[in-house]
């Protein structure tokens, strides 16, 4: 399970690479495919949008980051980021979390 809005984050940064002409765009909509169907589940954001914007007050940190943290929360999840920031404060929040993986 993750955010709606991890289906806009997946095509932003692949869409780094085809700018920086590191990968070529039919290869770039693959790595699309290939990690949008390894969610199960996408919560639409009006669903934590409240949460995700008070937590972020709360936490002094970005909205973007709260959608994700908050359906941790919600859900007994396990968040994967590489995020250093981020992975802290779900230790600090004693919530499940990885930092980074192999895929």
């Amino acid at each position: 399970m993750t955010s709606d809005l991890f289906r806009v984050e997946v095509r932003n940064a692949f869409w780094k690479y085809v700018h920086a002409r590191l990968l070529a765009s039919r290869d770039a909509e693959q790595y699309v495919d290939g990690a949008l169907a390894l969610v199960d589940v996408f919560v639409p954001l009006c669903e934590n949008a409240d949460e995700a914007f008070a937590e972020a007050v709360r936490q002094d940190h970005s909205v973007y980051d709260m959608f994700y943290l908050t359906l941790v929360r919600r859900s007994n999840g396990t968040l994967l980021s590489a995020d250093r920031r981020l992975i802290a404060l779900c230790e600090d929040m004693r919530l499940n979390c990885v930092v980074g993986a192999e895929l």
